[in-house]
């Protein structure tokens, strides 16, 4: 398997920072497998959803709640990696987010991290891993 390669959204095990890799493991010994990649933005879900409606200042007006959504900005609890869209903007103008997506390679038994990409508007750019 040395030259197989696969790609994935993110892989919550292989992305670079320490944050996702230490969540990957207490999720691990607490749930007793490994979480699939779209497990990040479930976990992040209800704290973003949070975060927005104490900045809307209500919890019923969908107006209010729909306007801060779109200012939302990256938040250090969140272990997604969101792609910064300017000025720590996770939303564009259709109310899209996006994340990091993940080139991995077999390597002594395990799939490791590769490189890393965002696909913004249909451009791919290659990330460099930060690990905190």
């Amino acid at each position: 398997m040395t030259y197989v390669y696969d790609s994935r959204g993110i892989d919550p095990g292989l992305m670079p920072s320490q944050k996702a890799q230490e969540w990957t493991q207490t999720f691990r010994k607490r749930y007793g497998y490994y979480p699939a990649d779209l497990t990040m933005w479930a976990w992040d879900a209800p704290f973003m959803v949070a975060h927005v409606m104490e900045k809307a200042g209500t919890v019923t007006d969908r107006e209010k709640i729909r306007n801060a959504l779109e200012k939302q900005t990256l938040l250090d609890s969140f272990i997604t990696p969101y792609v910064d869209l300017g000025g720590g903007r996770i939303f564009d103008q259709n109310r899209q987010a996006f994340s990091l997506a993940v080139v991995t390679k077999w390597k002594d038994k395990t799939w490791i991290g590769e490189k890393y990409y965002s696909v913004v508007g249909g451009k791919i750019t290659e990330v460099q891993a930060k690990s905190e």
